[in-house]
C-alpha cells in the first residue's frame, strides 16, 4: 500500500464457549463432485459479470484520464468499498455494512474465499476458514490485539459484537509486517476507532425475532486538537426458534418439531480512546481500553432433554500506542498491549461421559513491540519490526478444589524486515521476512481425567516470508501477484487439554503453510471487477480425529493441496440501480502417510461452491436491498461416504431503508424469507452423529429486524 506517494504497508490508521466442541471445525478437508443442477446459478453469474465487463470497458475512459480512478473511492456500490492494493486485500466501512447484517459472521460471509460457520442464531458459536484453511490457521486482531490465544482453537466471531466496528480488513494473502505472527493463514482486522478527525455521532437500535435486541452509539469528537471516541454496543437474543428433532435417524417419520431452549446470549461492549499530538507534531500518541462482556446459555442437540449451564466471559484490554517522527524520512512506533480475559463455564450434566463441572479459565496476553520504518526515497522504503510477547492459560475446577490446576505459558519473541518500492506508479511490491521464537512449558496436568507428572517444554524458532508484485497496466486495470510461507503452533488445547470427548497430544508438530496467488484488478466509473486464484500447500495439518468410544485426538496430516478461484463484481448500472456478485471456487485434497483411506479424498465442510448475489435499488428516500447467498454442498467426514453429504438451503433475504427526516433512518430487514427453518432432519439413512452432532446446533430460519439509525 502507498501513501503519499510513499511505501507503507502497515495497513491501518473468542473462544469456544466450551472446550467440548470447539473440534467441530478443526475441518477434515472438504469438497465434492456436486450435482450439475448446483452449478446453474454460478454460471448465470459468471456470465453476467462477463457481460457487464464487456459492457462496462466499452464505456471506459481513455487511459490517459486518471478522474475515473479519483472518483471511485466515492463511490458505493452494494454496500461495499474497495479499498485494497489487490484482489487478495477486501476493506469493508461502517457506512457500508452498517445496519445491513445482523452480526459479523453475516457480513463476512459476503466476502470471497471465506467459508463461515456458523451453529445457532445470534451470539452461537461462529467461525470461519479463508481459502480453505482451517479456522485456527487465521487470526484476528480487534484494534491491535490478538483475540487468538496460546490455548489454541478458532476465534469465535459470533461473540464479536458487530455494531462496534468501524473498519474491516481482510488479508488473505499478503499482510502488513506487524501482524505477522503465529498464524498459517490470512488475517482479518477489526477497527472499532473511527477514521482519523472523524466528527461522528451515531445510535442505533433494532428489534426482532426470537426476542432479538440491539443498542449501540459512538461519538467521536476533536477537543482542543485531541480525538476522543466513545462507543457503547449492547446485544440480547432468546434463540428459542424451532427445528426438527429425529430420536431415531434411520427411521423416518418419527420427526418432531421443538423448539430451542437455553441458547440465549447476551453481551455489552464499551470503548473510550483518545489520540493527540504533541507540540510540533513529532510524537502521536494513541491510546484505548475497551470492556467486553458475553454470558449465553449451552445447548446440545444431541442431549435435547438435559440442557443446562451456561457460559460467561469478562475481558478488558488496552493498548497505548507512540509514534515519533525522528527525521523526514525516519519514523519509530513503540507500542504496548495487554488483555486480561476470564471465562466462567457451569453444567450440571455432562454432555456424554465424565462428571458435571464448573471451571474457570484465564487467558493473561501482554506484548511490547517497537517499528523502525525509514524511506531512503520517494519510492523505496525500509522497514524493521521486533516484538516479545507473552501468553498464558489457567483452568480451575471450581467444584474439585483438589484437583491440580493446569497451566500453559508461552513466550515468543519475532523480528523481521521489510522492503518496499513503487516504480513510476507502474511497477510496486514489497518483500517481508520474519522470524519468531517460541517458548511453552506447562505442568503436564490435564484438565479432566488424568494427570501427566512429567511438564512439557519446548523450543522452535520459526520462518515466515511474503512477496507482492503489482503492475498497473492502465490507470484503471492492474495485475499482481503474491506469495508465502508461515507457520503455526500447535495452541495448548491441542498439546495438553483433556475434555470430555477430546485429547491432546503433546508431540504435535507445527502446521507449514505455503500459499501462491495471481489476479487481476479493474475500475472504472460503473464497474469493479476482480479475478483471483490460488493454489496452496499445507504441511502436517492438524485435525482431531475421531477414535474408540467417541474421543477424538489430533493429529498431523502430512499434506492438503488446495486452489479455488475468487471473482468479485460491483456494477453500476444507473445512479438508482448497482448490483454485486461474490462467486468462490475451492477445492482442497488431503494426503497422508498415516491415514491412507483419506487420500485423495475431498476435505470436509469446504462447499464447492459459494456465490453471493445482491441488488441494490434507491428510488427517492426509499432504499431496497435484495440478497441471494448460495452454498454447494459438502462432506462432513473424511471418508466422503454419501450418509455424509449435507447440502444447505440457499437463503434469500431483504431490507428496505426509509431516509425520513434528517440524519434518521428505519430499516426493515427480512432474513433467510423463503425457509422458515434451515436445519431439518434428514430422515431414514442419514447419520444422526453428522447431521446433528457436527453441524452443532439448529440455525434459525425467517427472522425479522425493524432497525432505527441516527447519524450525524
Amino acid at each position: 500500500m502507498f501513501r503519499d506517494g510513499k511505501a507503507d504497508s502497515s495497513g491501518k490508521p473468542g473462544d469456544l464457549p466450551d472446550c467440548e466442541s470447539y473440534y467441530f471445525f478443526n475441518p477434515l478437508g472438504g469438497v465434492i463432485e456436486e450435482e450439475f443442477s448446483l452449478y446453474l446459478h454460478p454460471f448465470f453469474a459468471i456470465v453476467l459479470t462477463l457481460t457487464a465487463f464487456v459492457s462496462a470497458t466499452g464505456n471506459q475512459k481513455d487511459s490517459t484520464d486518471t478522474s475515473a480512478h479519483s472518483e471511485l473511492d466515492e463511490m458505493v456500490v452494494s454496500g461495499y468499498r474497495a479499498g485494497a492494493v489487490s484482489a487478495s486485500t477486501k476493506t469493508l466501512m461502517a457506512e457500508d455494512f452498517s445496519g445491513k447484517f445482523q452480526d459479523l459472521a453475516d457480513l463476512l460471509g459476503t466476502v470471497s474465499g471465506i467459508t463461515v460457520h456458523r451453529t445457532g442464531g445470534l451470539g452461537a458459536y461462529s467461525s470461519v476458514q479463508v481459502r480453505g484453511s482451517s479456522s485456527n490457521q487465521v487470526q484476528i486482531f480487534l484494534d491491535g490485539i490478538p483475540l487468538n490465544s496460546a490455548r489454541g482453537g478458532a476465534v469465535d466471531i459470533g461473540k464479536i459484537p458487530l455494531g462496534s466496528l468501524q473498519e474491516i480488513t481482510i488479508y488473505k494473502s499478503s499482510a502488513p509486517l506487524e501482524l505477522i505472527g503465529s498464524n498459517a493463514g490470512a488475517i482479518i482486522e477489526l477497527w472499532s476507532k473511527p477514521k482519523e478527525s472523524s466528527c461522528i455521532t451515531n445510535a442505533s437500535g433494532e428489534m426482532g425475532s426470537f426476542g432479538y435486541r440491539n443498542a449501540g452509539a459512538l461519538i467521536s469528537r476533536r477537543i482542543s486538537g485531541v480525538d476522543h471516541w466513545f462507543s457503547i454496543d449492547y446485544s440480547h437474543s432468546n434463540n428459542d426458534f424451532p427445528y426438527d428433532w429425529d430420536p431415531t435417524a434411520y427411521r423416518s417419520g418419527d420427526e418432531v418439531e421443538k423448539r430451542i431452549d437455553n441458547q440465549y446470549f447476551t453481551s455489552a461492549f464499551g470503548q473510550y480512546g483518545i489520540s493527540l499530538k504533541l507540540p510540533g507534531n513529532r510524537i502521536t500518541i494513541t491510546s484505548h481500553l475497551s470492556i467486553n462482556h458475553s454470558e449465553n446459555g449451552i445447548f446440545w442437540i444431541a442431549t435435547p432433554d438435559t440442557n443446562d449451564g451456561f457460559s460467561r466471559k469478562n475481558s478488558i484490554d488496552g493498548l497505548l500506542k507512540c509514534k515519533f517522527t525522528a527525521g523526514q524520512n525516519t519514523d519509530l512506533i513503540l507500542g504496548i498491549s495487554a488483555k486480561t480475559q476470564k471465562q466462567l463455564l457451569q453444567r450440571k450434566t455432562p454432555f456424554s461421559v465424565g462428571n458435571a463441572r464448573k471451571r474457570e479459565l484465564s487467558f493473561p496476553y501482554g506484548e511490547f513491540s517497537a517499528m523502525l520504518m525509514h524511506t531512503f526515497t520517494e519510492y523505496w522504503n525500509l522497514k524493521a519490526f521486533a516484538a516479545a510477547e507473552y501468553n498464558s492459560y489457567y483452568e480451575k475446577d471450581l467444584w474439585n478444589q483438589e484437583r491440580a490446576i493446569p497451566y500453559s505459558r508461552r513466550i515468543t519473541a519475532r523480528t523481521g524486515m521489510e522492503t518496499a518500492w513503487d516504480f513510476s506508479q507502474k511497477f510496486s511490491g514489497n518483500i517481508k521476512g520474519m522470524f519468531r521464537f517460541e517458548a511453552d512449558s506447562s505442568n503436564g496436568v490435564t484438565n479432566s481425567y488424568f494427570n501427566r507428572p512429567k511438564p512439557v517444554r519446548t523450543f522452535d524458532i520459526f520462518p515466515s516470508a511474503e512477496v507482492f508484485i503489482n503492475y498497473n497496466v492502465l490507470p484503471q486495470l492492474s495485475i499482481f501477484t503474491s506469495g508465502n510461507y508461515r507457520y503455526r503452533s500447535p495452541g495448548f488445547s491441542e498439546k495438553f487439554a483433556s475434555t470430555e470427548i477430546t485429547r491432546g497430544k503433546d508431540d504435535l508438530l507445527p502446521e507449514k503453510r505455503m500459499e501462491c496467488d495471481a489476479g487481476v484488478m479493474l475500475n472504472t466509473e460503473k464497474l469493479r471487477l476482480s479475478f483471483c486464484g490460488y493454489v496452496n500447500h499445507v504441511y502436517d495439518k492438524i485435525i482431531f480425529i475421531s477414535r474408540s468410544q467417541g474421543f477424538f485426538i489430533p493429529e498431523n496430516l502430512n499434506n492438503v493441496y488446495g486452489c479455488g478461484l475468487e471473482s468479485e463484481c460491483y456494477l453500476s448500472l444507473f445512479p438508482w440501480l448497482s448490483m454485486a456478485n461474490i462467486l468462490t471456487i475451492m477445492r482442497n485434497k488431503i494426503y497422508s502417510d498415516s491415514f491412507f483411506s483419506r487420500n485423495g479424498k475431498n476435505e470436509p465442510y469446504l462447499p464447492h461452491i459459494q456465490d453471493n448475489c445482491t441488488i441494490d435499488l434507491n428510488i427517492g428516500k426509499f432504499s431496497f436491498r435484495h440478497q441471494f447467498v448460495f452454498s454447494g454442498g459438502y462432506y462432513t467426514g473424511a471418508d466422503n461416504i454419501s450418509d455424509d453429504f449435507y447440502k444447505p438451503v440457499p437463503e434469500l433475504g431483504l431490507a428496505i431503508t426509509l431516509r425520513s427526516i434528517g440524519p434518521i433512518s428505519i430499516s426493515y430487514r427480512l432474513d433467510n424469507y423463503l425457509k422458515a427453518k434451515l436445519y431439518q432432519s434428514e430422515g431414514e439413512g442419514k447419520s444422526v452423529l453428522h447431521t446433528q452432532i457436527y453441524h452443532g446446533t439448529p440455525k434459525p430460519g425467517r427472522m425479522h429486524v425493524v432497525a432505527l439509525q441516527l447519524k450525524m
